[in-house]
């Protein structure tokens, strides 16, 4: 959850997700399960 957490807070910094950030989190979301 930590990882998720300093997630939301790129997230918040930036306020723009983009589909790089997108594809980033989904190979990492499936290497973590």
């Amino acid at each position: 959850m930590a990882i998720l957490s300093d997630k939301a807070i790129l997230s918040g910094a930036d306020n723009r997700p983009s589909m790089l950030e997108k594809d980033m989190y989904d190979s990492w979301k499936s290497r973590m399960e």
